[in-house]
């Protein structure tokens, strides 16, 4: 039985710099002189490929050489051998084949999220996680890229509680805040680096306000005139339109038919409602009622107070 190749090292990865040289590790010795040049296929992306040299063939391990290449962000390096083309110390040909992929990469990380994102919250977060646009190397990141900043009575203080792969989780502790406050995290991604090494640059930041007061409503569109078959309510922030329905708004009035509404659509901090199906005469008038602790804000706060509306036939 010939030899079989087990490993190349180094192993496939994102580097700043391509290898100057590469070992092949098999199963069994290798007769030296049953290897070449040739043996060790090159191929890939980089605009100058290297060139391979034999550097040794010591028991099981051979090694060649590389000159260098010229690579640019992304370009891949490809190098293959099969086991045909080497023999074991009793002539025997072997089988089977390896491959290693090498990318160039020269650019550092940058944070692509954070979870949760920049927003009003209920309580300043326990933890949040930093999600890169690649792998980062897990001992770079520490305490000190981290700065804490903001409004708050007492900061919080945050420490990295884990790294996994392009994540990060940190951790907050100590916040003091009150009502419309703001802790802003930013991070140092010149501090960081990925697996191949590269630093990032410039910083990432995150802003959490704390926000413990609901909507109320600021005006209505039509302010006064005819009974109108659309109104434009605007509250104070933004509104969410799950807890809007058409039971929080109260039509009453002194016109024949008292008009039915309906809710047109909720964005942002705006609620268009419909009238349909009234009937007035000179005179008569239809007020429109709407009770703002029945809607919340994005974060779940209840509204507070209410407001109306009155429209009248000429």
């Amino acid at each position: 039985t010939g030899p079989t190749p087990s490993s190349i090292s180094p192993l496939s990865e994102k580097r700043s710099v391509m290898p100057s040289s590469v070992t092949i590790l098999f199963d069994e010795n290798i007769q030296a002189a049953s290897v070449a040049i040739g043996d060790l296929g090159i191929s890939g992306t980089c605009s100058i490929l290297p060139t391979a040299s034999l550097t040794s063939v010591v028991g099981a391990a051979v090694t060649f050489g590389l000159s260098a290449s010229t690579c640019a962000e992304n370009n891949t390096l490809t190098l293959s051998v099969v086991g045909s083309g080497f023999n074991d110390s009793l002539g025997n040909a072997g089988s089977n084949s390896q491959s290693v992929t090498y990318t160039f990469d020269s650019t550092g990380p940058s944070i692509a999220s954070f979870n949760p994102a920049t927003s009003n919250v209920l309580a300043i977060p326990f933890s949040l996680t930093l999600n890169f646009d690649e792998m980062i190397n897990s001992s770079s990141l520490t305490n000190s890229d981290l700065s804490v900043s903001g409004t708050c009575t007492t900061l919080p203080t945050a420490a990295v509680s884990s790294v996994s792969g392009a994540s990060a989780t940190v951790t907050f502790s100590g916040a003091v805040c009150a009502d419309t406050q703001k802790t802003i995290l930013t991070v140092n991604q010149a501090g960081i680096s990925d697996t191949a090494g590269n630093a990032g640059i410039a910083t990432s930041m995150v802003t959490y306000t704390l926000d413990n007061t609901g909507p109320t409503v600021s005006n209505f569109n039509p302010a006064a005139g005819v009974p109108p078959a659309s109104i434009d309510i605007t509250y104070s922030e933004n509104i969410l339109a799950g807890s809007v329905s058409a039971a929080d708004f109260t039509i009453s009035g002194s016109c024949l038919t008292l008009p039915t509404v309906a809710i047109s659509s909720v964005t942002g901090n705006i609620i268009k409602i419909s009238l349909s199906g009234g009937m007035c005469i000179s005179t008569q008038t239809v007020q429109v009622f709407t009770n703002a602790t029945s809607v919340t804000d994005l974060v779940g706060n209840a509204g507070s107070g209410s407001s109306s509306v009155i429209y009248n036939q000429p």
